[in-house]
């Protein structure tokens, strides 16, 4: 219990390079890999391999059932292929279809992998989030893979129209000031933020950024974004704090 809740303290928020999810990483966990389909993020705990890839596809005329079809289809050749359980469940708050299954790593099936995804559609675009590690092991990651999976989500059509849920994903990662490193600001995508060494939660409100640190009166500033350089101005500040995105590798 206490390494899963040290694995939720310090995780931190990984936003897609193109805006298209965010999640956020446990301790230990790296994005090893990006293409235009999605990024593969890793861990390796003790020689052991775990794997979380999420994959984002457009749709175009195939429907979210023919999605999930050929992805079924794509992994039951598989030596060793056999499917733990599958059914309805939640993605980002959205209906999802879920499969666990195991298949063989080696061709002997001397040592196998357990596989758990998730796979929901919207506007047009499926979300597919994939962990996986050896069967044996599978378990001992479990906290993990629920705070990736349970952490994932996505721009809604109706918050790009808005205007206000859509700062949430601008904002979301760590940020480290321009004019001392050491000092951090981490937004997460749930609401959550670190204001240094001060958590509490954030809101977006327009062109305001409303931050209520635990114990300590709401404190409202103006903040803008450009080049990748965010500016946070107040009324009760002498100078605006400036930060540049701390890029998580």
């Amino acid at each position: 219990m206490l390494s899963a809740l040290l694995s939720v303290l310090l995780s931190l928020p990984y936003q897609d390079g193109e805006q298209r999810f965010v999640i956020d990483l446990p301790n230990g966990w790296s994005a090893s890999a990006a293409d235009p389909g999605g990024v593969t993020f890793t861990r390796n705990r003790d020689g052991v391999l775990a794997i979380c890839s999420v994959r984002v596809t457009r749709l175009g005329q195939t429907s979210l059932d023919g999605y999930v079809k050929a992805l079924v289809s794509s992994t039951q050749g598989q030596p060793g292929y056999r499917l733990v359980a599958q059914g309805n469940d939640k993605l980002a708050g959205a209906t999802a279809f879920r499969r666990r299954f195991v298949a063989n790593i080696d061709p002997a099936g001397k040592l196998q992998k357990m596989a758990d995804e998730r796979v929901t559609a919207s506007n047009g675009v499926a979300y597919l989030v994939h962990v996986e590690t050896v069967s044996q092991a599978f378990e001992s990651f479990v906290p993990e893979f629920s705070q990736l999976v349970n952490s994932f989500d996505f721009p809604r059509p109706q918050q790009q129209d808005q205007g206000i849920g859509l700062p949430n994903y601008v904002l979301v990662g760590s940020w480290a000031s321009q004019t001392d490193a050491a000092s951090r600001v981490t937004f997460y995508a749930d609401g959550r933020v670190f204001f240094g060494a001060f958590s509490g939660a954030y809101r977006i409100d327009g062109n305001q950024l409303v931050v209520q640190l635990t114990n300590r009166e709401p404190q409202v500033f103006y903040w803008e974004l450009v080049s990748g350089n965010l500016t946070l101005v107040s009324p009760q500040l002498a100078v605006p704090l400036r930060y540049r995105r701390v890029l998580i590798n």
